[in-house]
């Protein structure tokens, strides 16, 4: 699905049950779906213009383009840069990403119209990004700030990281914030939302914790439970790992 909203083109990919947005405003395209979805994308593509891609951060359903559109336009990549292996399991349902090269993320973005502050934002991701631009208060957040309330995460997000970067971009007052995935918002009030609840959240679960409570006990007094098919992928995306990553850091602060 296409949308353009003012300056901005909204490309949804989608994959099974999973999509993911893709973003191109001027020469510049930000993140690049899936591997399997990467055909798709170009054929919208090549009547456009591409020099750069902007990847918000490294996870396979944002940066499964990157090879094909790369090699295409001959385009520069921005990616922070860390180590990254990837699941058999994503590459089974994702396909499997080919190589590219990239370049570390500098500390602004310019397109033909516009100029991004690049943003560190930990949380979701160790090398995560959103870049927000001051004149218009544009954000494009990636995995920050998506739909729903948190409750399967992957075994690497830092969920104290993930509270202080909403904070970070809540101090922006960000008047539309171009998520990952699903549609876009308007206004920085979804941002205290966010904010609330994974603070909230944090305090129950806590509480149980001193309360005697297990992390399986914990996700079934909160949660009801984990979900099918997470039940079977617990260690990479589970509601176990969100419980977990509230109370590693309660451990280490002990």
């Amino acid at each position: 699905m296409i949308e353009k909203i003012e300056d901005v083109i909204k490309i949804e990919v989608s994959k099974f049950r999973f999509s993911a947005n893709i973003y191109l405003i001027d020469d510049t395209l930000i993140d690049t779906g899936f591997p399997r979805t990467a055909g798709k994308l170009l054929n919208y593509l090549k009547n456009k213009k591409v020099s750069k891609i902007v990847n918000t951060h490294g996870h396979i359903d944002h940066i499964g383009g990157n090879s094909v559109i790369q090699k295409y336009f001959r385009c520069k990549i921005y990616l922070y840069p860390i180590e990254r292996k990837y699941t058999t399991l994503e590459r089974i349902i994702f396909g499997a990403p080919e190589e590219f090269s990239s370049e570390n993320v500098p500390e602004k973005i310019k397109t033909e119209k516009h100029s991004f502050n690049v943003l560190y934002t930990p949380g979701h991701s160790k090398d995560h990004i959103t870049l927000f631009e001051n004149k218009e208060r544009l954000a494009f957040s990636g995995d920050l700030v998506l739909h729903g309330e948190a409750r399967e995460v992957s075994n690497e997000v830092e969920i104290y990281r993930a509270i202080d970067s909403l904070k970070k971009l809540k101090s922006l007052k960000p008047e539309k914030i171009f998520p990952g995935h699903g549609d876009v918002f308007y206004g920085y009030e979804v941002l205290d939302e966010k904010i609330n609840y994974l603070e909230n959240l944090g305090e129950k679960i806590i509480k149980l914790h001193e309360e005697g409570k297990n992390i399986k006990e914990i996700v079934k007094i909160i949660f009801g439970g984990e979900r099918f098919p997470y039940i079977f992928i617990k260690n990479y995306f589970s509601a176990e790992n969100l419980v977990r990553s509230y109370l590693i850091v309660k451990v280490l602060n002990r």
